[in-house]
């Protein structure tokens, strides 16, 4: 597994997650609203951890390097 995501990418997509966690707990939404904000959350936040973005892998696009 290579790396294919930039620094700038990789801030982007955590800073988004934890904004999505904190809409899901204190914002006033629907309990599937909540589930979606918070499974979008988790997949932001693993990606920007890991630097690597199977979608991006797929369709052949680095946004480092």
């Amino acid at each position: 597994m290579k790396n294919n995501l930039g620094s700038a990418d990789r801030i982007v997509r955590v800073l988004l997650g934890l904004t999505f966690v904190y809409v899901a707990l204190y914002a006033p939404v629907s309990v599937a609203m909540m589930w979606t904000l918070t499974m979008a959350a988790i997949i932001l936040i693993a990606t920007g951890i890991a630097s690597f973005c199977p979608l991006y892998a797929a369709i052949r696009f680095k946004s480092c390097c």
